[in-house]
């Protein structure tokens, strides 16, 4: 399990409700749980640095997206300034 026993009962919820789901769903958890709220471009930097499991931007922005479909990952309200100077969401765990 990647929670904490300090974790709030929801995210022992949100991790046992994705147990069927792809490798990709659970690191994009897992690194939003270790590292906290991000936009896309940071995610896939994490992704880079950390997973050895082969994605495509686009696709981790995808897995990202459907995440946020299922509601284990929501749009916190915040925005950072991506690389290429326009505003991007900042996405967080449920």
């Amino acid at each position: 399990m990647n929670t904490r026993t300090t974790d709030p009962t929801t995210s022992h919820n949100a991790e046992k409700s994705v147990t069927g789901l792809a490798d990709s769903y659970r690191i994009i958890l897992g690194l939003f749980r270790t590292y906290g709220a991000m936009n896309d471009e940071s995610l896939i930097e994490h992704w880079r640095r950390l997973s050895s499991k082969k994605a495509s931007d686009s696709g981790i922005r995808s897995r990202r997206s459907e995440l946020a479909a299922t509601g284990l990952v929501i749009d916190t309200g915040d925005r950072k300034k991506m690389a290429s100077g326009r505003m991007s969401i900042v996405w967080g765990v449920a």
